[in-house]
This record gives structure tokens, C-alpha cells and sequence, in this order.
């Protein structure tokens, strides 16, 4: 499985790898009572960005970071269409194209853009997640393209079938995470679902 967590304030989705590992807090409340099966507690790994309610300075929460910290908080449970408005914002927030990650160790030697990576090369998390899990890991099928993981990714969160959580990463900073079914985006050493 490959882990696909989000903080939405600033861009932020933010896959991790199924073999990491992340201690944090969870919440296990769920968003609808007509659909309790959509929200579970699952843990999920995180890098260094906002996260949800997290303010970029000046500004204000959107709806969408309101809602994800009312229901994290157990404040209230969300409708079935303020998770839909939830889930389609993490869906087209993408990754944070201001954050910076170290390519790290598993991508140092690889040839990308025409560039030799170092471990303390930074990347675009979401160029350093997609080289980590597509290419090294081949968690995503051979042959897939930046585009198509960035698209696999939103299909995940946009999908029914789908479940949710949310987590303090780090006891600070509310994540949502989204797991469900990695279908046609399984690759060989990939798992039956993505999240």
C-alpha cells in the first residue's frame, strides 16, 4: 500500500511510503452517520509541511481546513456533502509546489531532469515522492509519468470506496489521510490499496 496523507492549507497532498512508519495521534470518529465506514483511524506518514489549520501568515482558514479540524476534533460530524467538499479541495490542492524535501539516501545516483541526485539534493516533495514510490519502490506500474501518479492520487481521494482519517502529526499539526483501492495503479511491488 502506499500511504496518502493531506494538509490542505497549503497545497500539502503528502503520500508516504507502506513501509514507513509514523507515531502520532489519531482521531477515529466518523464524518456521517449515513456513511461510518468512509472515516477510520489509520496512521500515515508525513513530511515537513502544514497542516490543516495551519494559516499561511495574514490569512484565514478555508472552509474546507474549518471542516477537517471540526471533525478531527470531534466537534461535530460532517454531511455526506461537506466530506465530498472536503475531498474534492485535498483533490485539487496537490502538493505544496514551495516545499522542499532532501531526495535522501534510496534516491541518491538516480539521473533526474538531467541531474545527478545526491541524498541532500531538494526536490518538490511531490518530484521526490513519485521518483521514491513509482520508480524505486515500483509501487506504481512501470511506465507511469509524473502526471499519471499525480492523477492516481487524486483518483484515490475522489473514490467512493475510499476511507478517511485524520491524525496529529507530530501532536501539532491535523492531517486527513485517504486510503483506498490501488486498482489499475498497482505496480509489481505495490499493494491492493494506496494510502
Amino acid at each position: 500500500m502506499t500511504r496518502m496523507s493531506a494538509s490542505t492549507s497549503q497545497g500539502g497532498l503528502q503520500p508516504g511510503s507502506r513501509r514507513e512508519r509514523a507515531d502520532g495521534e489519531h482521531s477515529r470518529t466518523s464524518m456521517s452517520s449515513s456513511e461510518p465506514d468512509r472515516f477510520h483511524a489509520r496512521p500515515a506518514a508525513c513530511g515537513p509541511h502544514p497542516g490543516v489549520g495551519q494559516i499561511a501568515a495574514g490569512g484565514s482558514p478555508s472552509r474546507a481546513d474549518q471542516l477537517i479540524l471540526e471533525a478531527a476534533t470531534g466537534a461535530r460530524r460532517l454531511s455526506l456533502t461537506e466530506l465530498q467538499e472536503v475531498l474534492e479541495h485535498v483533490a485539487q490542492a496537490g502538493f505544496d509546489p514551495n516545499a522542499r524535501e532532501r531526495a535522501r539516501g534510496q534516491l541518491a545516483g538516480i539521473v533526474w531532469q538531467g541531474q545527478v541526485l545526491r541524498g541532500s539534493t531538494l526536490l518538490p516533495p511531490v518530484e521526490r515522492h513519485y521518483l521514491k514510490h513509482a520508480l524505486v519502490q515500483q509501487e506504481w506500474p512501470p511506465g507511469t509519468t509524473l502526471d499519471d501518479y499525480i492523477r492516481s492520487i487524486r483518483e484515490v481521494i475522489l473514490d467512493p470506496r475510499s476511507g478517511v482519517a485524520t491524525r496529529r502529526f507530530e501532536g501539532k499539526a491535523w492531517q486527513l489521510t485517504v486510503v483506498g483501492p490501488s486498482g489499475r495503479w498497482r505496480g509489481p511491488d505495490g499493494g491492493n490499496g494506496c494510502w
